[in-house]
């Protein structure tokens, strides 16, 4: 367990997917012999300048499974969300989803008033985003016959999307998050 501190504390955690008791549970026997080293008990008689190669090879070798445990686990959970998800979602860039999120949820529409407040971004660069977005086809402008963009809506292709995505909320409940 300190060793899972000691990895928590460097940034190493990966929240609950990385869990090395489970491995010294499944090794239990090895996990005994490499910790006494086929030393003596007895810290006088050599365990206090001791070799501890052949625990570290055994510590090493516990964090590379546990890893590739973690890793594989993402890959599945990855390969699941990603067939569950539109192509036209899994193309969005972050700040594309929270706004498609908010939009397909919460708004009907949006201001570049409520877009600098949902993504935290300057006025300048919020302008320069919706005119790539419009450009995309993600977005268009929520009173297509003024001069200065002012809000925004999703273009028909997303809020068809948006009201199919309604009807299952429970597929998409990642999503709301």
């Amino acid at each position: 367990m300190i060793a899972t501190y000691i990895l928590k504390l460097g940034g190493l955690g990966l929240k609950g997917l990385f869990v090395l008791e489970s491995f010294y549970d499944r090794n239990l026997k090895e996990y005994y012999k490499n910790l006494q080293m086929g030393l003596q008990h007895n810290y006088y008689y050599g365990r206090n300048d001791c070799d501890i190669t052949q625990w570290l090879e055994f510590f090493i070798s516990g964090l590379s499974e546990v890893f590739v445990e973690a890793a594989n686990l993402v890959e599945e959970k990855s390969r699941e969300y990603t067939t569950v998800e539109p192509e036209l979602i899994r193309i969005l860039d972050p700040n594309q989803r929270i706004v498609f999120t908010k939009l397909a949820f919460q708004n009907n529409w949006a201001s570049t008033s409520d877009l600098r407040k949902w993504l935290n971004l300057s006025d300048r660069t919020i302008r320069d985003k919706v005119k790539k977005w419009i450009d995309s086809g993600f977005v268009m402008p929520r009173d297509s016959d003024g001069q200065r963009i002012r809000s925004i809506v999703l273009a028909q292709e997303y809020q068809s999307l948006a009201q199919e995505i309604r009807l299952e909320p429970e597929r998409y409940r990642y999503l709301l998050k």
